[in-house]
């Protein structure tokens, strides 16, 4: 996989991550599987930084980015 498609997965995996823990912990469970998701989207991000000559991706870039993903997977 390119970078720019874990970027997206790492990015886009975040707020799920956020909102499935929040519902563990206001349903009164253990937040594991929204832990998990968190942990797999940050070690995505981390890989893409390190690994990427350029860096991370600029927050500005992710509109175009998706786009173009999405046009590239789609067509």
């Amino acid at each position: 996989m390119s970078y720019d498609v874990l970027f997206l997965l790492g990015i886009f995996l975040l707020p799920f991550a956020v909102l499935s823990m929040m519902g563990a912990w206001v349903g009164g469970r253990s937040p594991r599987t929204g832990g998990i998701l968190g942990m797999v989207a940050l070690v995505l991000l981390i890989y893409v930084a390190q690994s990427r000559p350029a860096g991370l991706y600029d927050l500005r870039d992710i509109p175009a980015l998706t786009v173009a993903v999405f046009g590239r997977l789609l067509g």
